[in-house]
């Protein structure tokens, strides 16, 4: 009994051999138990490997990035229109600055009328001076507070009034004469036109001041037509009078007080801030 069951055994044993000596221990291994849970664990190890890569990128796509970035922002300090009525004429306006500010200015004399400008900065100092219709530019500020804005109607733009004083026709004989007194400010012109009317006696014109004193006298002459401007205010005497001894003379005659009124200043203003700041921009 014993020998025979070592034979069986030496032959299992010599078969297993022969076996995988032909090839043929591939279908057997597949068929052993023993090779499934190899392949098993072998996945499993994968599995977990995978999901730890799967946690590490998430914890990395939450991680943000910050920068700091400078804006370029605008701030509008004033925004209207400005009257000044007439020569001498003046307005303020302050405006707040920070230090390195940049102050656009855009200033219109929509009419043309010329003004004084005059831009103040926060320690009294002045950024820009001059007589113009319009400016627009930029002006740095290194120190913070109120500027200033200052505005003067020059005056230079007038409109003509003419106002008539006398105006008539009639005829003067030898040594009759026409006069009177109109009050003038300096500067304000008196327009005269007086001409002979047919044959006769040509006229003559003398004008004085309160003082009676001589300013202009235009000699005997068919057509007399000219322009007195007043050299100060005051009282102011014409007469118009026939110097012949014998002849009457027949005229016609105008007057007009001429004044220059000054144009009034109608003055746009925008004045903007211009500054950076900075902000924190995180992705």
């Amino acid at each position: 009994m014993e020998r025979r069951t070592y034979l069986a055994i030496v032959g299992t044993v010599g078969a297993t051999s022969l076996t995988g000596c032909t090839g043929q221990s591939g279908s057997d291994e597949s068929d052993d138990p023993d090779t499934q849970p190899e392949s098993s664990t072998s996945d499993e190890s994968s599995d977990s490997a995978s999901g730890t890569d799967t946690e590490q990128t998430s914890v990395a796509d939450d991680e943000e990035t910050c920068e700091t970035i400078e804006e370029s922002s605008q701030e509008l300090l004033i925004d209207r229109s400005y009257e000044l009525p007439s020569e001498g004429s003046t307005v303020e306006s302050s405006f707040a600055i920070e230090e390195e500010d940049r102050i656009a200015f855009d200033i219109d004399s929509r009419n043309q009328q010329e003004i004084d400008l005059t831009i103040e900065s926060p320690i009294g100092g002045s950024e820009f001076e001059g007589t113009v219709t319009e400016f627009s530019n930029e002006v740095g500020f290194s120190t913070s507070g109120d500027g200033r804005l200052i505005m003067t109607n020059v005056g230079t733009v007038t409109n003509e009034q003419r106002t008539e004083i006398w105006s008539d026709t009639d005829t003067l004989s030898a040594g009759e004469y026409y006069s009177g007194w109109i009050t003038l400010n300096q500067g304000d012109s008196v327009d005269y036109f007086i001409r002979q009317l047919g044959d006769g006696a040509r006229p003559k014109l003398v004008i004085e001041n309160e003082n009676r004193d001589i300013l202009e006298e235009e000699a005997v002459a068919a057509v007399i037509d000219d322009e007195f401007t007043a050299p100060d205010d005051g009282e102011y005497y014409f007469r118009w009078e026939n110097t012949a001894t014998l002849t009457s003379g027949n005229w016609r005659w105008e007057f007009e007080a001429v004044s220059q009124d000054v144009v009034p200043a109608d003055v746009s203003v925008t004045v903007e801030r211009k500054f950076t700041e900075e902000t924190e921009v995180c992705e």
